[in-house]
């Protein structure tokens, strides 16, 4: 389990209603979001990395509009 499963769970449950409301996303706002949830949950040590991206759309099979 990831060091940050509750920030990946918080924001696949954003990333859903986003997804179901055909609201276009890219790196940079998933990014703002994910730096967003982690400050609201005091995860002091989470950077949003590009990595971190990846492997959230990797482990969730994002293939779609949110490459750049």
């Amino acid at each position: 389990m990831s060091t940050y499963s509750e920030l990946d769970s918080i924001f696949f449950a954003w990333y859903e209603q986003v997804r179901n409301s055909n609201i276009p996303v890219n790196k940079n706002i998933l990014q703002e979001k994910a730096l967003g949830i982690a400050a609201s949950n005091s995860m002091n040590t989470f950077s949003g990395s590009n990595e971190w991206i990846s492997r959230f759309k990797i482990h969730h099979s994002n293939d779609d509009n949110a490459d750049e």
